[in-house]
């Protein structure tokens, strides 16, 4: 059968769009050899065939068709089946110039198509051409990614009854700094997300990330390897950077959901990215930690420990921006270490105003004749002025913080 593309519109007899019964309508010739009621690997609801498989989206709707080599795929005039490996690489950047390239693995999202080659072949195996938009779901995960990217998000820090504690090392401290810390954090990397615990994983990744983050921001170039080795990761970065380009190769061994092997794919393991982009990640995810020891008061007998916390410090001052998640609200992520310890001053100051009134109505009565009688005569809106005058202060200067922060 000749399967004609027209990108994102249609391919062969199936428009992009068509409902399920409408694509088994147009397939009805090949009705015997359909498999009903299966998913693929892809876990997308699937028409599988003997030679093709028609995928569906959430909404039964035709997303994508993957065909094998025994079909005759046309695009342009070409038959893409019988194109040498180089030859098609040509022709799809006649159509993208922002192609992703794999070892075995061509990918133009302006022309929807991805093919793929066996190792020691030169011709595609399989093409899949699909709707715009549209990302092939292989284990619940989206991949290939549209861009390279690599973001963080953090979790909300729970408040934990701790003052001045010392901890022999990270691990130990993180454990009980974070004993109430329920929700993950997750590192985004190319749409893969990759779950992290603060009790059992944050110290790991804060101990090795630091020193490579340090070097990242005073060093004009360098080459750094981060590898972490937790309960739920066990992965190793390769970070190689010069002037504002960082370039990150990964090596991936164990990540939560068995999805190391989808980690590891070609159009996945590698992340490029700009100095300050990859600075700006980490802010808010070291801003947590430093301000989990400084607010309980903590300290750690291991000298790699002390060193990596005043360096947090540091950073956390040095690394001006927030990552992507967190641009438009810098206060955001802040922990709730930082809400309580800024309703507890507001409690102090408030206390502090009724004790001197207070004072002052005692003095009155005492005296019985000046000033202090005034302030007895008008207490009530003597202070209820000077609290209004403390609340509008302190709510002032939330909002210039904020306003620096950003």
């Amino acid at each position: 059968m000749n399967w004609e593309l027209q990108p994102h519109k249609s391919i062969g007899p199936l428009e992009f769009g068509m409902k399920r019964t409408e694509s088994r309508e147009a397939l009805r010739a090949f009705e015997n050899e359909r498999e009903d009621g299966q998913l693929s690997e892809s876990e997308m609801p699937s028409d599988i065939y003997a030679n093709f498989e028609v995928r569906f989206s959430k909404y039964d709707r035709c997303a994508a068709v993957e065909l094998q080599s025994e079909n005759h795929v046309s695009f342009n005039g070409h038959s893409l089946f019988e194109l040498k490996w180089s030859e098609l690489e040509k022709l799809l950047r006649t159509g993208d110039d922002q192609i992703q390239i794999g070892n075995a693995v061509l990918l133009s999202h302006a022309l929807g198509i991805r093919a793929k080659k066996d190792k020691h072949s030169d011709i595609a195996s399989e093409i899949l051409c699909f709707e715009a938009d549209y990302f092939y779901l292989y284990k619940e995960i989206p991949l290939p990614a549209v861009t390279s990217s690599f973001y963080v998000q953090v979790g909300f820090v729970e408040d934990v009854e701790l003052k001045n504690e010392t901890f022999e090392n990270l691990t130990d401290g993180a454990q009980s700094l974070f004993a109430n810390t329920k929700e993950k954090g997750i590192f985004l990397w190319n749409n893969l997300p990759v779950p992290f615990d603060y009790q059992t994983d944050l110290a790991e990744i804060i101990m090795k990330i630091t020193p490579v983050i340090r070097e990242i921001y005073w060093a004009e170039r360098g080459d750094e390897l981060f590898s972490v080795q937790s309960k739920n990761l066990d992965f190793g970065w390769r970070i190689v950077w010069e002037g504002d380009v960082v370039n990150i190769d990964s090596d991936w061994r164990k990540v939560p959901g068995n999805l190391q092997d989808v980690a590891n794919e070609d159009l996945l393991r590698k992340v490029i990215t700009s100095k300050e982009a990859f600075l700006a990640e980490w802010k808010m995810l070291i801003f947590q930690f430093d301000r989990a020891v400084s607010a309980t008061g903590s300290s750690f007998k291991d000298l790699d420990a002390q060193e990596v916390v005043l360096e947090l410090q540091n950073l956390t001052k040095s690394i001006k921006n927030t990552g992507k998640f967190y641009q438009k609200s810098n206060n955001g992520a802040l922990n709730s270490i930082e809400k309580r310890n800024a309703s507890l001053r507001l409690l102090i100051v408030t206390v502090g105003i009724f004790a001197i009134s207070f004072g002052f109505y005692w003095l009155a009565t005492k005296d019985g004749s000046g000033p202090f009688q005034w302030m007895k005569n008008n207490w009530i809106p003597l202070v209820s002025g000077i609290v209004a005058v403390f609340v509008a202060t302190y709510i002032l200067s939330f909002f210039v913080r904020k306003k620096k922060l950003k």
